[in-house]
């Protein structure tokens, strides 16, 4: 378990002090680069070496592993507090509520903890440098 937690301080070490870093994750080769913009940083996700706009869009295996899912309800709070009835509003919640797919993450636990839930085998990429 030590060992584990050894490994995240060095990638969380790396990414925000370095740059960038390689992990290699389930037989694939993910490259985290963190970048600030204005007063937040952000860790951008690329696999092999590359980002296609179909893995946001379309379902496929590398979005649910890599990809920030986010919900977002188009109704606001404000006109859904205005609905009478918990079961109603909840089931209109649910009916204008939508997820999509970033490859931008701006919490680096929630990065973390989406990889360790959704692959098996995380590992530093050490590579032929």
């Amino acid at each position: 378990m030590s060992e584990n937690r050894e490994m995240w301080k060095e990638i969380e070490f790396k990414l925000f002090e370095i740059g960038n870093i390689d992990l290699l994750i389930d037989n694939y080769k993910l490259t985290l680069f963190s970048f600030r913009e204005k007063t937040k940083i952000y860790i951008a996700v690329y696999v092999e070496g590359k980002f296609k706009l179909d893995w946001i869009e379309k379902d496929c295996e590398i979005r649910k592993r890599f990809m920030c899912p986010s919900k977002h309800c188009i109704v606001s709070q404000h006109e859904l507090n205005k609905i009478r009835g918990k079961k109603k509003r909840q089931e209109i919640k649910e009916h204008y509520t939508y997820i999509y797919y970033s490859p931008y993450w701006s919490s680096f636990s929630r990065l973390k903890n989406h990889l360790i839930k959704n692959n098996k085998e995380i590992l530093i990429y050490k590579g032929i440098d």
